[in-house]
């Protein structure tokens, strides 16, 4: 076993070249799962939904940020009424959350997997959409991954 002493200045920029390098193999390997740029993708789709912000879906519900990490999306969605006000509706109606969860995933999912749209190829490539769904109050009420078109 041999033992190197580096002087200050290389055991920095040892340091930093370990530091540069393997975060961006690990970039590259999420950013091109399937030989497509899904992180580019994603920026390209954000900047599209960001110029058309806040995006009123419904009566009920609109998208008010937008912003890709990688190869996620991030939507932002804001429910016009609060947590007792949907905890109301649903005993009036007999429905449980569990079905009003399954209702939204299947709204998020429906909204991204159009067919042939850039979105879908987006998430056909290994690209996630993630809808983070607030009350009027802002308290997070759930959040939806969408990850397959299937």
């Amino acid at each position: 076993m041999k033992t190197v002493f580096l002087k200050s200045g290389q055991r920095f920029f040892a340091v930093v070249t370990l530091l540069t390098v393997v975060p961006a193999t690990s970039a590259q390997d999420v950013c091109k799962p399937k030989n497509v740029d899904v992180c580019e993708i994603a920026r390209q789709i954000t900047d599209e939904i960001s110029a058309t912000l806040p995006m009123q879906l419904n009566r009920n519900l609109s998208i008010h940020t937008a912003f890709a990490s990688l190869a996620t999306i991030n939507l932002t969605a804001k429910l016009n009424y609060s947590r007792a006000h949907l905890e109301k509706t649903l005993t009036s109606t007999g429905t449980d959350n569990g079905k009003m969860l399954d209702t939204l995933y299947q709204s998020a999912k429906n909204a991204v997997c159009t067919h042939s749209s850039k979105p879908e190829h987006f998430i056909n490539h290994g690209g996630n959409v993630y809808y983070i769904y607030k009350f009027s109050d802002g308290t997070t009420y759930t959040t939806i991954k969408v990850d397959s078109c299937d």
